[in-house]
């Protein structure tokens, strides 16, 4: 894939600032469960400080994935982070599975993360720009912090969720893990800027007791596991001209060691001439000219849903 600037890759960094909103989103009875949610507050509470001093040291923006939920009960923080010159998008309303939605309960999960932010910020809007010729008169009034794209919390959109986000003014998603570089949901669709699972700290480090996550139990990788497998996935980004895209946590990434060494990692890229590090903003700027390619596995997975339909 071409780059900006003539770069070999694109880099970036998504951090999901989630609380205790998937905790309660699981079960009503979890809301009892204070050492549980206590997992997902320590990211509220320490973690979202400590990644933030760690992007302000590397000199790098990113963007964080917000429910709703969290905004409401953070606002400060919310702030704090717009303020420190990172954008905030939706992660939903209450961290819902989408497996158990209708398409119109998914599209209120997404519209009330976004309402939340807009309130925490300041400003009406709806998501920082109109999409793809899709006129909405007060997405230009939208705070310049919000994101103008959303991340599914779990589980599958419906059909037809792509083109109602777009018509809600959304322009991007970050939701799939579905290629190695940007591409469109469609003709003239949202932009979707994936992730890779082998780039998520959730994979090597996510880990709670009782429930048990993960069910089997027994994770919790070696710092050193974590750093050579996203140093080798780097060098494949430069090797092949993809996209480097780390998905962080907030509860995970940022205890003292792990953010210790977050900070070398990325204080290395960046001194790499031969990585553009982006936002998912400004990769979907770049990418928006991109013509939708028939054989991409979206579009035939589309196809096979929308024949299956008919």
């Amino acid at each position: 894939m071409r780059w900006p600037e003539g770069r070999a890759c694109g880099v970036l960094v998504t951090v999901d600032l989630d609380g205790d909103a998937p905790f309660r989103a699981a079960a009503p009875e979890n809301a009892g469960r204070e050492k549980s949610r206590s997992v997902g507050r320590y990211g509220l509470e320490e973690g979202a400080a400590r990644l933030l001093r760690v992007l302000d040291d590397v000199g790098l923006a990113a963007d964080w994935f917000v429910p709703g939920l969290t905004t409401r009960e953070n606002p400060g923080l919310i702030r704090e982070i717009a303020a420190r010159g990172h954008a905030l998008s939706s992660h939903g309303d209450l961290h819902l599975d989408f497996n158990g939605l209708t398409l119109e309960e998914q599209m209120a999960e997404i519209l009330g993360g976004r309402a939340a932010l807009e309130e925490a910020l300041g400003g009406p809007g709806g998501g920082g720009g109109a999409a793809s010729g899709v006129a909405s008169p007060a997405l230009d009034a939208a705070p310049p912090a919000l994101g103008a794209g959303f991340r599914v919390p779990s589980g599958e959109w419906a059909p037809g969720f792509p083109e109602a986000a777009l018509a809600e003014g959304f322009r991007w998603s970050s939701s799939l893990p579905a290629d190695e570089r940007p591409f469109r949901c469609g003709v003239g669709g949202l932009v979707e800027i994936p992730f890779r699972y082998e780039l998520e700290d959730h994979q090597y480090l996510g880990y709670n007791l009782d429930p048990p996550f993960p069910p089997g139990q027994s994770r919790i990788a070696p710092i050193e596991t974590v750093r050579e497998n996203w140093e080798l996935e780097y060098r494949g980004a430069v090797r092949y001209g993809t996209l480097f895209h780390l998905r962080l946590s907030a509860e995970l990434m940022g205890t003292p060691g792990r953010a210790a060494f977050l900070r070398d990692f990325l204080l290395r890229i960046r001194e790499d001439d031969a990585a553009w590090l982006g936002t998912c903003g400004s990769m979907a700027a770049w990418c928006e000219g991109l013509e939708p390619e028939a054989d991409h596995p979206y579009g035939m997975f589309a196809r096979l849903r929308a024949a299956e339909r008919a």
